[in-house]
């Protein structure tokens, strides 16, 4: 609640907007994806880390294409930039912090599924535990470079922070299983 009444404080009303329309896409073109491919969304919930929604019923193929669902949406949105810049912009930063291969983020599904796909369960686990660890200790840089080097402030620093928590919070999400097998 504080992140949103800092939110409302510093943002004009048109960038809240933006990025609501924004995430409406998202999670919309993950909602009907996995309704076309068969699988059913058990719940939908908001919260500080964003949204999160909980399908079942498919196969970790399909799962993949669930979880690319939402980013392309958003990077769909780029073409109609002079019409709703705003959303365009926010749907198109959402979608390439999503696509990060991260898990709980999309990319981090994606990626999960994919090596399950593609390679037996123990090697799949490492491969995506390396991948993920990688990918935390570039972001940790990134936002000390940002901050320190490049003197952005604290802001850098204070995203990468929040991404690697939202990474770390996950119980091993790489684990053999982790992706359904159907």
């Amino acid at each position: 609640m504080l992140i949103l009444a800092l939110t409302l404080l510093i943002l004009p009303l048109q960038w809240i907007v933006a990025m609501v329309l924004a995430a409406a896409v998202h999670e919309l073109c993950h909602y009907g994806v996995a309704r076309l491919l068969g699988g059913s969304v058990d719940r939908f919930r908001l919260g500080l880390w964003g949204a999160k929604m909980e399908i079942r019923g498919l196969t970790a193929g399909k799962e993949l294409v669930c979880a690319l669902a939402g980013p392309i949406g958003g990077l769909l949105l780029l073409p109609f930039a002079r019409i709703i810049p705003r959303t365009a912009l926010c749907a198109a930063a959402q979608s390439l912090y999503n696509l990060l291969p991260l898990y709980p983020l999309d990319g981090g599904r994606a990626l999960r599924c994919l090596l399950q796909i593609l390679l037996p369960p123990e090697p799949a686990w490492e491969v995506c535990r390396w991948i993920q660890t990688g990918c935390l200790i570039g972001i940790g840089i990134l936002g000390c470079y940002g901050t320190f080097a490049l003197g952005l402030g604290a802001i850098p620093l204070l995203v990468s922070c929040l991404v690697i928590v939202r990474a770390i919070r996950e119980n091993d999400p790489c684990k053999p299983g982790a992706c359904p097998l159907q």
